[in-house]
């Protein structure tokens, strides 16, 4: 099977880690949220970037699940994730992907 990799943005593709390819970036975070341009415009020149389109902003059992569901949609392989309680989320909803905590 082909890896697909997956990356959070916060923690993980805002401290700048060597992204393997292809990849997708898939955030918790509400389209409310989208307000650094600087940032998500760098990562869409290379990635397609995934954002909740509904909840809470601080969500984070909603911004776990939401990343499960698009990582299963996607068939994610291996995923990046810097939030623990999240990564445990994602862990029970997604047998098929190896999540990595990045610190």
């Amino acid at each position: 099977m082909k890896q697909l990799y997956g990356y959070d943005i916060d923690g993980v593709c805002s401290k700048k880690i060597e992204k393997k390819y292809p990849y997708v970036v898939i955030s918790g975070r509400t389209g409310a949220e989208w307000n650094d341009g600087g940032l998500y415009a760098e990562l869409a020149k290379d990635s397609p970037i995934f954002i909740r389109y509904k909840g809470v902003a601080g969500d984070r059992d909603d911004a776990g699940n939401f990343k499960a569901m698009m990582i299963n949609y996607l068939g994610v392989t291996v995923f990046y994730e810097d939030e623990e309680y999240q990564a445990n989320i994602i862990r029970s909803q997604c047998p098929d992907c190896e999540v990595i905590i990045y610190k």
